[in-house]
């Protein structure tokens, strides 16, 4: 039985290895104490004579290694500045579990312990296996197996080339694997200059039914060439085919038969290379599995330390999720138990949820976590309510091959020291042969850590210590083309530096770059922060550059914001001053124009109202004179018609009366022009009127034109002013182990 813990009132909490093939599930916000419940329950597998494969994304569990039998001050003393508390602490806790020496020993001897870091000199793995060509049985009776390794492979080395291909349609991933299942088939290793060699001119021309050029054409191809050519002279990378090879009965069985626990710790790896590893590893652990004897009996167990990003939920597929959900799915027909851990329910797929037999709640956040576990679990009504006033160590726990109800578990006190995560410095010889357990971690060496990185790793070339940078050239190109536009920095190159520390440190700008080398300085020491992952930081480092730079790069300068200048840099004050006052001058002067322009057209308009108006005035004035002559000739001709019109009265009356209507109407028609150049004469009035209004607003045009810009070239003010970030471009970051003297 493994004892795992008690009850809240102290009763000891057991369950049967057995129980574990039916897999568990360790979930618990940060500080919930979910590493000392796995370190407890690993401590216990080992006392069992369980052999278990440990993999390690943030570098807690090396601490398993730290095993001190006596509890001496001094043992603690090379991992903790505090070594008297933390012993006597340790002492204490083991004390009321009822560990003493003798129990701290029996768990010292009981396996052997392994550490490997793979993609680092520290403990280094050798992959190659993975690219071997399996046995002909096994293409023979196990051909689907092989296929579903050759998948993972591939879908391991496209991700590291950043490309997130899906293995049934995209042609990149479909070629490759294809490409190696030929070799295979053939009986030959699949190395990846082989892989590269035959992209071009691969031995077959179609793809599916359709022709090689068709659906995957050469020039796709070449850049797929140039990718993994890249990959592969790269010097980080050679690092992962030295050291022992991935040999899954190596990494669980030590010589003898006696029982190993591998730590695989990755915490130094990006997010790329840790899934890179992952992958493999999870691969030719199937593959080792479905090679195995069944058993209903607990044989191996594997424990994964935080699965967040490499188990999500659907649609994302990252190659890690394919063989874990086929080893959940199938690994406990052979005797393999998973356990696995992380901070929250929503960083796994449901269908590796729906496989866990055995629960572990701790401390919960979030109510979308909480009702992600009720889902799964659910009949178990009560869980939300149980899990939101957990204490710290404190877990639900269920285990669904037991016929027990939940109950709250709280962890046991580990034996191994839990010292926290651990850096590649700190893991050198822990565990190794010929070195116990526990023991001080190796002096620093004159030699500089691997890092593994898409980036260029440098260094200064004087001796000394050296602390991880990253360095940052940065080019300023700015495409703003108004008077503004010269106020920022001109096309110009800065260089910019940020110490690799895991929080709190900031950009700053160096006045020159530093004086690099490819290689590690002689007589120097190398410090590598801990925790530390080059790729994950790096990202972050190129996002804060690029919000900072900008401020970074700010210059002073004198504004003139009438005029709308600013000055260029280095530009004294009293040129600056004259250029205001030659831009405002021809402002002024446009300004002047513009109102001039727009005061003679309306006077403009207002002459020729004027000159038509007149022009109509003297019309009427001379129609008016041809009427009053036209009038009195008709009064002359009414009275001569009837002194003289005949020799009847009635028709002389008839002829003057004739005489004098023609005589009215003639005399209504001159009111009639009278009245009209009466109007002509009022409105050309109002128009000279008008005239006089528009001279004098041109005149006061003038006179405020003058006001405005009389000393607005002296209205000078110093202003910062920064690119902006569209005009930033990030040409190289690179890491730079260099001394703090050394940044100027």
């Amino acid at each position: 039985m493994l004892n795992i813990g008690t009850t809240p009132d102290g009763t000891p909490v057991r369950i049967k290895p057995d129980h574990l093939t039916n897999h568990g599930f360790i979930v618990g916000m940060t500080g919930s104490g979910k590493t000392g419940l796995a370190v407890g329950l690993l401590e216990e597998l080992a006392l069992a004579g369980i052999p278990a494969l440990i993999l390690d994304p943030k570098g807690d569990l090396p601490n398993l290694c730290l095993l001190f039998p006596d509890l001496r001050p001094e043992d603690f003393a090379p991992w903790t500045p505090d070594a008297g508390a933390a012993a006597a602490r340790w002492r204490e806790g083991l004390a009321a579990g009822g560990v003493d020496a003798a129990g701290l020993a029996a768990l010292l001897g009981a396996v052997d312990r392994r550490i490997v870091t793979p993609g680092s000199s520290v403990s280094p793995v050798n992959f190659l296996p993975s690219l071997k060509a399996p046995a002909a049985a096994d293409l023979e009776e196990d051909l689907e197996g092989v296929r579903d390794r050759i998948r993972s492979v591939v879908g391991a080395l496209l991700q590291l080339l950043g490309i997130a291909a899906d293995p049934f349609t995209d042609p990149r991933h479909i070629f490759l694997s294809l490409l190696m299942e030929h070799f295979f088939k053939a009986g030959k290793d699949a190395s990846l200059g082989d892989l590269i060699l035959n992209l071009e001119n691969p031995p077959f021309t179609t793809l599916g039914v359709l022709p090689l050029e068709t659906a995957f054409p050469v020039d796709q191809r070449r850049k797929l060439v140039f990718a993994l050519n890249a990959l592969l002279s790269s010097p980080g990378f050679a690092s992962w085919f030295d050291g022992p090879p991935l040999d899954m009965e190596d990494w669980l069985w030590a010589p003898g038969g006696r029982p190993r626990h591998t730590i695989v710790v990755l915490n130094h790896l990006s997010e790329e290379m840790k899934g890179f590893a992952l992958t493999l590893i999870l691969a030719e652990l199937k593959a080792y599995v479905r090679r195995q004897a069944g058993s209903s009996a607990l044989k191996w167990l594997l424990y994964w330390d935080e699965i967040s990003g490499f188990l999500p939920p659907a649609p994302a597929n990252p190659p890690t999720k394919g063989p874990i959900l086929s080893l959940l799915k199938t690994a406990r027909a052979f005797g393999l138990g998973i356990v696995l851990a992380t901070q929250n329910t929503v960083d796994a797929d449901y269908k590796a949820l729906a496989n866990m037999g055995t629960w572990f709640v701790g401390r919960l956040h979030t109510d979308q976590d909480k009702r992600r576990i009720a889902d799964v679990l659910g009949a178990e009504r009560g869980v939300q309510e149980a899990i939101s006033s957990l204490a710290a160590r404190s877990f639900w726990f269920r285990s669904f091959a037991s016929s027990e109800p939940p109950l709250i578990l709280r962890s046991r006190h580990a034996r191994a020291f839990l010292k926290g995560p651990m850096t590649l410095q700190e893991l050198k010889g822990l565990a190794s042969p010929g070195r116990p357990a526990g023991a001080p971690p190796p002096p620093a060496e004159h030699t500089a850590p691997v890092i593994v990185a898409k980036a260029p790793v440098l260094h200064t070339p004087s001796p000394g210590e050296k602390g991880l940078h990253v360095l940052a050239k940065t080019r300023v190109i700015p495409r703003d083309t108004t008077p503004r536009g010269t106020a920022a920095p001109r096309e110009s190159t800065a260089f910019f530096l940020l110490p690799a520390t895991p929080r709190g440190a900031e950009w700053i700008r160096l006045e020159a770059p530093p004086s690099l080398d490819p290689g590690p300085a002689p007589s120097s020491t190398y410090t590598l922060p801990p925790n530390f992952a080059a790729d994950p930081f790096l990202r972050e480092a190129r996002e804060a550059l690029e919000f900072v730079a900008p401020r970074l790069l700010a210059v002073k300068v004198l504004a003139n914001r009438e005029a709308k200048l600013w000055s260029a840099p280095g530009e004294e004050r009293d040129a600056f001053v004259r250029r205001c006052a030659e831009a405002l001058g021809d402002q002024r002067r446009r300004e002047e124009e513009t109102v001039r322009k727009r005061l003679e057209q309306r006077i403009e308009r207002i002459r020729e109202q004027k000159e038509r108006e007149t022009q109509r005035k003297q019309a009427e004035q001379e129609e008016l004179r041809l009427k009053e002559q036209q009038s009195s000739i008709n009064i002359l001709e009414a009275g001569l018609g009837a002194l003289f019109g005949g020799r009847k009265l009635a028709t002389k009356l008839k002829r003057a009366a004739t005489g004098l209507s023609r005589a009215g109407t003639r005399r209504r028609q001159v009111l009639a022009s009278e009245t009209q150049i009466r109007a002509s004469e009022q409105k050309i009035g109002y128009l000279e009127e008008q005239l006089r209004d528009l001279r004098a607003e041109m005149d006061a045009e003038a006179r405020r034109i003058e006001a405005k810009y009389a000393g607005m070239a002296d209205a000078v003010e110093e202003e910062t002013v920064a690119p902006e970030r569209r005009d930033l471009r990030i040409e190289q970051l690179s890491l730079v182990w260099m001394g703090a003297n050394e940044v100027h």
